[in-house]
């Protein structure tokens, strides 16, 4: 049985438990960051009650923060998970990326050019600390964007000491990031982990903030995916224990 760490509460990461646990292993949940309201609550109120063409979704946490979604407006997820956030809510999906592009660049490659015979515009409800690819992309398209913040990111409280004890010293196994600010934050509460810990990240961008930071990232899927970041990093973790078996 591996030990790997979700590093989310368990209410936002209950998906990569469940997936860990199925197969057998430990899913360990620590808390990297808290999500919580925006300063201006009203802003985004008032947005969601306008005239878009668009609203753009990048995460289950901005669909959980919207009480709607604009009348007549197409719906964008950025991967499946937020898709199924939509659906269970009731809406239908107009635009998701190809499987290997579950990110704000393969929104962006996805997204259709804006019409030139009238004001076209897309609602983008996130994070305050998103960054500018989407917004920035989605302009070059012609679109007219109003980058609204859903919800803030904060860092969370420090694990107990003796599971930071244990990612420091080696006798967890892996740990799973789905996002820069979690990898982030889990430096500024935790430390470096132990080098023998394998560091999976769910893609592109979140390798990228990890090996900035100093991280040497062995998994990465093919596609931005829960289950298959999971699988890979099993089949990597595998690999380790018997060296004559395939990844």
């Amino acid at each position: 049985m591996f030990s790997i760490v979700v590093p989310r509460a368990r209410d936002h990461a209950e998906a990569m438990g469940r997936s860990i646990e199925s197969r057998g292993h430990r899913a360990l949940f620590v808390p990297t960051i808290a999500f919580i309201p925006p300063s201006d609550p009203q802003q985004l109120h008032q947005a969601l009650r306008r005239h878009y063409d668009w609203v753009v979704f990048t995460s289950v946490t901005a669909v959980n923060a919207c009480d709607t979604v604009p009348k007549g407006a197409k719906i964008a997820a950025v991967g499946h998970a937020t898709a199924a956030a939509l659906r269970a809510r009731g809406y239908t999906i107009d635009l998701i990326p190809e499987d290997t592009a579950f990110h704000a660049a393969g929104l962006v490659a996805a997204f259709p050019a804006a019409p030139d015979t009238r004001p076209a515009k897309v609602l983008l409800p996130r994070s305050d600390i998103a960054t500018d690819v989407l917004p920035a992309g989605l302009c070059k398209l012609g679109w007219d964007v109003d980058d609204i913040v859903a919800y803030r990111t904060v860092s969370a409280q420090p694990p107990e000491p003796k599971l930071a004890q244990a990612l420091r010293n080696g006798t967890i196994d892996a740990i799973c990031f789905t996002s820069g600010s979690t990898v982030r934050n889990f430096i500024t509460l935790v430390g470096m982990p132990h080098p023998s810990t394998v560091i999976a990240c769910i893609g592109p961008r979140t390798r990228e903030v990890a090996c900035e930071l100093g991280l040497d990232v062995h998994v990465m899927p093919e596609r931005a995916d829960v289950d298959m970041l999971v699988e890979a990093t099993l089949n990597y973790l595998n690999t380790l224990r018997n060296p004559t078996q395939q990844p």
